[in-house]
């Protein structure tokens, strides 16, 4: 017995070593891995906190009134009321009337645009087509005061006409035109 005792206890340890040991080790080594994987997501965390604190810290030392300008080439939301209101003021300081507002959004006509357009834009477009009539040359300084408006509008058509009524003015004119302005919902 004394001779078969330090092979049973060669034989406990090897058990031991293969059923407990040896899983615990492995499972120490997977708890490692995590542990190095979790650091690195810490870290990368505390880098994007650093990151955003800098470019909050950028924004907020914008000039409020820059902000709002800002807002006004592309607004958050279409604010019909107000997009009329401002065409109009500005028609009405070259004695022009504005008329015959529409609005319409844009819709897709191209099947490739339709299919693509399951993915969120990041703005819309909207049209809208108004008359006006007046001279030419206040027609012209409207066209300035719009196209230098800090809106973001593009022209699309624009049509001409005489007018019919020559109670207006002999040298009126009628202007039916279609801008884009835009909107990020």
């Amino acid at each position: 017995m004394k001779n078969l005792a330090p092979f049973i206890i060669i034989a406990i340890s090897l058990g031991m070593y293969f059923l407990y040991v040896s899983p615990t080790m492995a499972d120490i080594r997977l708890l490692s891995a995590k542990k190095s994987e979790y650091t690195n997501v810490l870290l990368k965390s505390k880098e994007l906190g650093a990151k955003r604190d800098s470019v909050l810290i950028a924004y907020n030392s914008i000039r409020e009134e820059d902000v709002d300008r800002l807002s006004k080439v592309i607004p958050t939301k279409f604010d019909q009321v107000r997009l009329v209101n401002d065409i109009n003021t500005m028609a009405n300081r070259y004695g022009m009337k504005v008329t015959d507002f529409k609005v319409e959004e844009s819709k897709a006509e191209v099947r490739s645009d339709i299919i693509s357009q399951s993915k969120e834009e990041l703005y819309k477009t909207i049209a809208v087509t108004f008359t006006t009539s007046g001279q030419y040359t206040e027609f012209i300084r409207f066209l300035r005061d719009l196209e230098s408006s800090l809106r973001l509008i593009d022209v699309g058509l624009l049509s001409i006409t005489t007018d019919s009524d020559k109670l207006s003015g002999a040298n009126s004119l009628n202007y039916s035109i279609q801008i884009h302005t835009y909107s990020l919902r």
